[in-house]
């Protein structure tokens, strides 16, 4: 898992990212940053091995030029700088960033067949890597790539067929689903982002400068309103005054069922009273995985990021940072823990409906 978001608006976007992806690091991520923006019909990016810190303080990322882009930070799961997101095709048309897995999915045939068939016509994959690297896809030849490369590969190669972002994320997407969103931003449309949601957690904002999304609700600034979560099985166009959402894919392809589990804040408040200072990924996968059947589309990155936040909003639960190992020998990574409010406990005052995502 990672995190991700996204602007469009009338300021310049880079240090808006920047701050975003600073408010929700240690969520899963800051092992990998990296930013993208759009001008002057070009793309424009800086991306490292380390923290948000690291990339603002080794890079020139902050004076990026563009009123438009999108900003990832990475889970540290194998591979050097080229598998830090955003990745890009070859052509430099499309920029892509995602999150998620390949979940129920996890059979890589097909990735690997779609790999293999652009590279055979003359596609180069900038995370090729010599080995295996974890679940990711290896093609024939012997080389792991990132799974979110190909998919970007695989739109522009779309894209330059049939001329409608949208279509091509449609085809690329029914082709290799993964249980993931894809942001992708194109160098000829610096008017709008794309999202492809199957079963993850997008939250939209917007203020009187744009319109703003990202993985956590944390992440969006405190003077945007219309706050909206993104269905699963969901492509958005992102423009500056607002978000026009669409299906992805048929629901026999990605049948996405958006019911959550009852309980889902007393479950997570008797985890953490048994297991403080748990991170995102241990109270996952210690309280909500276990409420779901498996083998099916279901929303648990939505449940999990929406259940934390509302605790801590409603004063429930309290998180802090800790310093983990980097993937740099000597570096750091935060991670965010969270742990049941002192004072004893608060699961019968465990909220049914608070929270921090309505539209206002």
């Amino acid at each position: 898992m990672c995190r991700l978001a996204g602007y469009v608006g009338d300021e310049r976007a880079a240090p808006i990212l920047l701050e975003m992806i600073r408010r929700e690091e240690g969520l899963w991520s800051g092992f990998y940053s990296g930013l993208v923006t759009a001008s002057d019909d070009d793309l424009h990016w800086e991306k490292v091995v380390g923290t948000f810190a690291k990339l603002t303080d080794t890079t020139g990322v902050a004076e990026l030029p563009g009123k438009i882009g999108l900003v990832h930070s990475r889970t540290k799961s194998g591979g050097d700088v080229e598998w830090g997101h955003p990745f890009f095709s070859g052509d430099g048309v499309v920029a892509g960033v995602a999150q998620g897995s390949s979940g129920i999915f996890k059979d890589s045939a097909t990735r690997v067949a779609l790999g293999d068939e652009l590279r055979a016509a003359g596609c180069e994959f900038r995370t090729a890597t010599p080995g295996t690297i974890g679940s990711y896809p290896t093609l024939s030849d012997g080389s792991a790539i990132h799974t979110s490369e190909l998919n970007t590969q695989a739109v522009a190669v779309e894209y330059a067929q049939c001329g409608d972002p949208c279509e091509a994320i449609r085809r690329v997407t029914t082709r290799i689903p993964s249980e993931a969103v894809f942001a992708y931003l194109f160098r000829d449309r610096q008017d709008q982002l794309f999202i492809a949601n199957v079963n993850q957690r997008i939250v939209f904002g917007r203020n009187e400068t744009g319109t703003f999304f990202a993985s956590s609700a944390l992440a969006l600034p405190e003077d945007a309103h219309w706050r909206m979560e993104m269905p699963g099985n969901t492509l958005a166009v992102v423009e500056r005054n607002g978000v026009t959402l669409h299906s992805l894919c048929g629901t026999a392809v990605l049948p996405v069922d958006e019911r959550l589990p009852p309980r889902l804040d007393a479950t997570v408040l008797a985890f953490l009273e048994d297991n403080p200072r748990s991170s995102l990924g241990t109270i996952n996968g210690g309280a909500v995985v276990p409420l779901w059947s498996e083998g099916q589309l279901q929303r648990r990155s939505l449940a999990i990021y929406a259940t934390v936040e509302r605790l801590v909003a409603a004063g429930l639960a309290t998180s802090e940072n800790e310093d983990v190992p980097g993937v740099l020998d000597g570096e750091t990574a935060p991670r965010t823990v969270f742990s049941l409010q002192p004072g004893g406990n608060l699961l019968q005052n465990a909220p049914s409906s608070v929270s921090i995502c309505q539209p206002s």
